[in-house]
């Protein structure tokens, strides 16, 4: 988080987080999750890589699937969200 907040201070044009929810209490992904969603109804593009899809996908407008770093499907998030048999035809989750 703290981190989260020294990248802010520079006031980024797209904020890049690699497993932000990674080794996190449930509470604190909430807590992070509900920033995120603040900072992106404010106008911040933020891009996440990470594995908990349930709460990437809570906040994502598009989502990119990679596989050994192609990227091998582009869609929107409303699609994964919608569609569960999508992800899990990628992912198997």
């Amino acid at each position: 988080m703290l981190a989260i907040a020294r990248a802010l201070v520079r006031e980024p044009k797209i904020l890049l987080l690699d497993e932000p929810f990674e080794g996190l209490a449930p509470i604190i992904v909430r807590d992070l999750l509900a920033t995120c969603r603040t900072l992106a109804e404010a106008g911040q593009t933020i891009m996440i890589v990470e594995q908990n899809v349930t709460a990437a996908l809570s906040l994502a407008d598009r989502a990119y699937i990679l596989n050994n770093g192609h990227i091998i499907d582009a869609l929107p998030a409303q699609t994964l969200r919608e569609h569960p048999e999508t992800l899990r035809g990628h992912l198997g989750v």
